[in-house]
This record gives C-alpha cells, sequence and structure tokens, in this order.
C-alpha cells in the first residue's frame, strides 16, 4: 500500500481518536449540565442532543471504521469483499442512527393511560373518551401537593410526573403548555414513552 496514503489515514484515525475523546467529556458535561443545572440549560440541551451526538457519531464511525480496517488487515481478510461488507455494516448503523435520533416519531395514541387515570380526572370528556383539558384546568396538575405534574406539547396532554420535582423540570413548570420550551430542546420521539392524559383545547 502507498506510504502516503496510510501515512493519511493514520493522522485521520488519530484526529478522530482525539475529537471522540473532547466529544465524550463535553458529552458528559453537557449532560450534567442538563440534570444540575450549573451551566444554561437550554445551552446545554442544545450541545448534547444536536451538536455533540452527529459530530461524535462520525468521530465513533471513522475512528472504528479504521480500527477494524487495520485489524483484518492483520488477520490477513482485508480485500475487496471486506472493504463492502464494512462499508455497508457503517452505513447502515449511521442510517439506523440518523434516523432514529433525529427523524423517528412514534405513533401516539390520544387516550387516556389507564381507566382510573380518566375517572380521577374531572376535565371534560369528548365523544371519543379522550379527555379534553382547558389552561385552567390543566393547571391543576401543577406537580405540588400531591398532584400529578402533566404538561401540554402539540395540544397533547402527558403525565410527565416521573421528571417533574416539585412540579419543576430543568426551569419549567408543570401544568402549563410547554410546546415551545419542549421543540426547542428535544425530538418528539422523547415525549411519547409518557403516559397521555387527554387533548388541550
Amino acid at each position: 500500500m502507498n506510504n502516503s496514503f496510510q501515512y493519511w489515514l493514520e493522522k485521520i484515525d488519530r484526529l478522530a481518536a482525539w475529537a471522540l475523546l473532547l466529544i465524550m467529556v463535553l458529552f458528559f458535561i453537557s449532560g450534567l449540565g442538563m440534570a444540575k443545572g450549573f451551566v444554561d440549560q437550554q445551552f446545554a440541551t442544545n450541545l448534547h442532543s444536536n451538536i455533540l451526538v452527529p459530530i461524535g457519531l462520525a468521530a465513533f464511525s471513522i475512528h472504528t471504521f479504521l480500527a477494524m480496517r487495520m485489524a483484518l488487515m492483520r488477520w490477513r481478510k482485508w480485500n475487496s469483499n471486506s472493504l463492502v461488507s464494512l462499508i455497508m455494516i457503517y452505513l447502515g448503523f449511521i442510517i439506523s442512527f440518523v434516523y432514529i435520533g433525529f427523524f423517528y416519531q412514534k405513533n401516539i395514541d390520544i387516550t387516556p393511560a389507564n381507566e382510573t387515570a380518566a375517572n380521577n380526572n374531572p376535565a371534560q370528556t369528548t365523544d371519543n373518551n379522550q379527555k379534553t383539558f382547558t389552561l385552567d384546568e390543566l393547571a391543576k396538575y401543577n406537580g405540588k401537593n400531591g398532584n400529578p405534574a402533566y404538561a401540554a406539547v402539540d395540544s397533547i396532554v402527558y403525565d410527565l410526573s416521573p421528571i417533574f420535582t416539585n412540579g419543576a423540570h430543568r426551569g419549567h413548570n408543570a401544568g402549563q403548555d410547554l410546546t415551545a420550551a419542549f421543540n426547542t430542546q428535544h425530538s418528539k420521539s422523547q415525549i411519547t414513552k409518557y403516559p397521555v392524559m387527554g387533548i388541550i383545547k
């Protein structure tokens, strides 16, 4: 193999490894910043979710691809077939990760999480048994004094009690429509795991 080509591959590999190390450090710092609030939470969330993830994916893919290439060469298994196979594996990994991380959205069933929750909810009921909240009714579910923490995102009311402490989460209060705040910091798929309690009108 051309020595110059090999030299540049090694340089790229080292650069990707150093970039990956830096990204991991920043990933942990921004994650702690999001959880503990010692840095601006919106900045930490944007850095953590929107900037470090794609750069980290690129650095990880380059570094591990070149490492696998070197391993296959040592094992005398490096040829055109192994090259094509490795490219296909990494393309599948990258495409899957990008799709799940940035485009996948779970279908949302906007019905009460369970019948008990539906019966205990004083909000109005629509013809198809979906609870309909007004903003005033939603405000009662503020996560304080034993109340659950509900919030509306894109007209859907979710029970976010597990992530709200005393009615607050990362500077936001339960019992409100948090669509704008949520959409600037998270992907839609991050909220669909929480119980749907109804819709907001």
